[in-house]
């Protein structure tokens, strides 16, 4: 299961990483823009950051809920992907995040 944790962590690191990269021009072209890329890059960084945190889990209770806040953040990311998936100059970039933000979604559900 740590090797499992690990990849998990390592992924989302990963899509963190991706989020920042193309933040800029998510954000491009108005206000609505802008808060739809500040949406998904704080749910889509938090993903991480909460797996981060089950690592120093007290308990298994403790570590469940930092999975329940990933969780959480992922279905939000997948939200703000599903609607920048709806703007045809964005949904190229989107696409592969969309489907990685489905892929959290459906691991930490179980």
């Amino acid at each position: 299961m740590p090797e499992r944790r690990q990849d998990l962590k390592a992924r989302a690191f990963e899509f963190s990483a991706t989020l920042l990269d193309i933040f800029t021009r998510l954000a491009a072209g108005g206000p609505q823009y802008t808060h739809m890329a500040r949406q998904l890059f704080e749910a889509g960084t938090a993903v991480g950051a909460s797996l981060e945190e089950g690592e120093v889990f007290l308990s298994r209770r403790d570590l469940a809920a930092k999975y329940v806040v990933a969780l959480r953040e992922a279905r939000e990311s997948r939200y703000w992907l599903r609607l920048f998936a709806k703007c045809p100059d964005r949904a190229a970039l989107v696409t592969p995040l969309l489907q990685e933000s489905s892929e959290f979604v459906a691991i930490l559900t179980t």
